[in-house]
């Protein structure tokens, strides 16, 4: 007989079969832990989900929940939350309730305010009343969390990808060669290897449903332009979830002559698919918006280059992956990333390059499996949130998302603010205090991250280098270290940045290891105002037992000024409750927030060197959103909303309204805002006087 904690149930909108990326998310975790042993029982529900059930879907949804035996751990699938908010809360009061979000409907292209606003009062309200919020992407979850949903409760449970025995690419072409008879070995090839004129194509593959929130419209115009090119796409996916979508697709590429070029396959079998990614040489994915993507996942599993878009958590899924990743909703970008791909044979081997190293990073639909179903038992033992081994292995993961995730936000708007005049002179400086001449540059870089710091200097200071990447977080320092190695290689910078990484409290002191070579430079990004006044003290002085002094760099330091446009009247309240807030203890004592740059520059001085400030304000405007993309800068306003209104609440001070009347902006496209930093380099210079 099952244990209690081995049995759970699925409720999903829709059959098991369907090939939604949802569906197939969830048929992939129930079938990976039926394998392993637990017993999961499917409860398919009918109906349009996720508005629009009938009366009679409905009651038959009410009668197949109310059937579910009280007490029984149930996970719903986030589809179907919109619809059956009210009988979902009933189920919630008596069974252990799990919500699976893959995105939230909300956030679907294309919505009226009202219905987006309706959406997402249902589908929180049930989120609200679930003891689990269990998401597909760090990036789902940073949205909720930014949106109100308790971070506590949430959980991120990435899919996994099946593993490719050998070169998948190389067997797939290999068995589509024509056999003795000249017959093709796999009717697959039929859609991935035709000829144009004669020739081989190349091989563009799409794997997205017939819907508007894929953005194929976009990739057909940019095609359109890329008629002088060499190339057939190939399409798969279903046109019966958006019927009047899929019959505008159809027109767009006849009416531009490209049907002959542009092959859409309908949906195809898991084994069709594997031989088609095997066949083509690019995967393309024009998404508007993802809540994960694993498409892309697939393809870099059949080691294919992939050129995509930064919508929703696209950015995210791809990180690591190598892919090239241009604007959303942006045709010409589009164009051009495949133009110079059709037409780069360099550019080629580079994506194919990146795209095989990029296989072995990729998690197995075993141990995604294996985590949902440690969540699913957690809940049927009814066993603390926190602290017991499963839930802790996947909160630790979840909490390194989050982190990893801020910071890739956050990097676009880092390296847009900096000035790199400064870093000019920083450099200028270095090449002539660095003796001998020829030798590397040593960099320490303090809480260093996923090493943004280094991917914004490196490029501008002198080579060669050799950077100490330090951070108390094990996790998020080896995944930095990773993506500026990858970063490196990328720029062909090999030999040239050398690269060791340190976990280290800060709070504890600083690493200096005794008998090591002494750093020319201390850099960091982000810190100073979150440390005290005692602690920076430590720094300079530890600066001042090295001779010659070491130049320090902090960059992107908050100084306390920030406005926010257009002006609300709550904005002075929800500001001031903010600096308050930032002089909480961070784990270094009372931090100095907004007077970090001001106490800063005057120990320095005092301490004996030369000291420059710079302003590196964010300017999250139409600048940026230039910059970044749309959704990225987006994001990032939210997230600052969120950290204000928060803060402003641990103070005393009500944001509720304030933040309410700022997301209609954010929504609206009217928001800017300005969040006041600075850098500061400080050099060595002759005088040599106490710290005051």
């Amino acid at each position: 007989m099952k244990e209690p904690s081995d049995r759970w149930w699925m409720v999903i909108p829709g059959p098991l079969e369907r090939t939604t990326g949802g569906t197939i998310y969830d048929r992939r975790i129930v079938e990976g832990a039926r394998t392993a042993g637990d017993e999961v029982t499917v409860v398919s529900l009918p109906g349009a989900f996720p508005a629009g059930l009938s009366k009679v879907d409905r009651a038959v949804c009410g009668r197949r929940l109310a059937a579910l035996p009280d007490g029984a751990p149930v996970c719903v699938d986030g589809l179907v939350l919109p619809a059956l908010q009210l009988e979902l809360i009933d189920l919630a009061r008596r069974c252990r309730l799990v919500t699976l979000i893959h995105h939230p409907t909300s956030e679907e292209p294309g919505l009226s305010e009202a219905m987006r606003a309706e959406l997402w009062q249902a589908e929180s309200a049930v989120m609200r009343s679930a003891r689990r919020v269990v998401c597909t992407s760090a990036f789902t979850a940073r949205v909720l969390g930014v949106r109100g949903v308790d971070v506590s409760r949430l959980a991120v449970v990435t899919p996994g990808v099946d593993p490719v025995a050998g070169d998948g690419r190389r067997e797939a072409r290999k068995e589509a060669e024509p056999d003795e008879t000249g017959g093709s070995r796999d009717a697959a090839a039929a859609t991935a290897g035709t000829s144009v004129g004669g020739c081989d194509s190349v091989r563009l593959l799409c794997v997205a449903n017939l819907i508007e929130r894929k953005g194929l419209a976009y990739l057909i115009q940019a095609l359109d332009g890329l008629r002088d090119l060499d190339w057939q796409l190939t399409v798969v996916g279903s046109d019966e979830l958006e019927p009047q979508t899929a019959r505008a697709l159809y027109h767009s590429a006849r009416q531009r002559g490209l049907d002959q070029r542009v092959i859409f396959s309908g949906p195809r079998s898991s084994a069709a698919l594997r031989q088609l990614y095997g066949q083509s040489d690019l995967f393309v994915l024009p998404s508007l918006y993802e809540g994960y993507g694993m498409v892309l996942t697939e393809a870099a599993a059949h080691a294919l280059p992939i050129i995509t878009t930064n919508g929703g958590a696209i950015p995210d899924t791809v990180a690591d992956l190598g892919a090239v990743v241009v604007p959303a909703a942006d045709a010409d970008a589009l164009a051009a990333a495949l133009r110079r791909f059709l037409r780069d044979e360099e550019h080629r081997r580079n994506l194919g390059t990146r795209a095989r190293a990029a296989v072995s990073r990729l998690q197995s639909w075993k141990t995604a499996a294996a985590g949902f179903a440690r969540l699913m038992h957690n809940a049927a033992a009814d066993a603390p949130e926190r602290g017991s081994g499963a839930v802790a292995e996947i909160d630790s993961q979840t909490t390194e998302s989050f982190d990893a995730g801020w910071l890739a936000l956050r990097e676009s708007a880092d390296h847009a603010a900096r000035d790199a005049a400064l870093c000019t002179y920083l450099a200028r400086t270095l090449r002539r205090t660095i003796t001998p001449p020829r030798r590397p540059l040593r960099v320490l870089d303090l809480a260093s991250g996923t090493g943004s710091n280094l991917r914004f200097l490196a490029p501008r200071l002198p080579l060669p280098q050799r950077w100490i990447l330090c951070d108390i977080d094990a996790g998020l320092l080896d995944r930095g270290a990773k993506q500026c190695r990858d970063w490196i290689a990328r720029r062909d910078l090999g030999g040239l940045i050398e690269i060791a990484a340190q976990v280290v409290d800060l709070s504890a002191g600083i690493p200096f290891p005794p008998g090591a070579e002494p750093p020319d430079l201390v850099t960091a990004s982000a810190l100073l105002d979150l440390v005290s006044r005692p602690w920076l003290k430590r720094l300079i002085e530890q600066l001042r037992s090295i001779d010659p002094f070491p130049a320090l760099l902090a960059a992107t330091v908050y100084h306390g000024v920030c406005r926010f446009e257009p002006a609300d009247a709550a904005d002075d309240a929800i500001i001031n409750a903010f600096e308050k807030d930032m002089r909480r203890d961070k784990g270094f004592g009372p931090a100095l927030g907004g007077r970090a740059v001001d106490e800063a520059c005057r120990l320095l001085a005092g301490a004996g060197f030369s000291v420059r400030s710079h302003d590196s304000t964010w300017h999250l405007c139409a600048s940026l959103r230039r910059a970044a993309g749309e959704s990225e800068c987006g994001a990032l306003l939210e997230r600052q909303l969120a950290f204000f209104a928060a803060a402003a609440e641990r103070q005393g001070v009500d944001a509720s309204n304030w933040l309410e009347r700022r997301h209609a902006q954010l929504r609206g496209g009217t928001l800017d805002a300005r969040i006041g930093h600075s850098d500061i380099l400080a050099l060595a210079a002759r005088q040599r006087n106490l710290i005051p």
